[in-house]
């Protein structure tokens, strides 16, 4: 089962190993609020939310920006999410 992992915090180096372990090919991981901050592009699918990257002014080059309503659907598409 593919399972939607949802970073809302800095990930510290350990958690960011303890992330790569778990994932599986499947999965996929969205960044909101200061998950924003983490630099993870280990996974083919991870998203940003558009609107937390605007307002901490990151502007880093990201794989994949989402707004809310394409979060919305990204949630629709797992039977399971992970928060961290």
């Amino acid at each position: 089962m593919a399972i939607l992992y949802h970073i809302t915090q800095i990930l510290t180096a350990n958690e960011q190993t303890e992330l790569n372990a778990l994932l599986n090919k499947d999965d996929a991981i969205i960044f909101t609020q200061d998950g924003v901050y983490n630099q993870f592009d280990t996974c083919a699918k991870s998203h940003y939310l558009i609107q937390d990257l605007t307002s901490r002014a990151i502007t880093k080059q990201v794989k994949t920006s989402i707004n809310y309503t394409e979060l919305g659907q990204l949630f629709a598409q797992f039977q399971a999410s992970l928060k961290w």
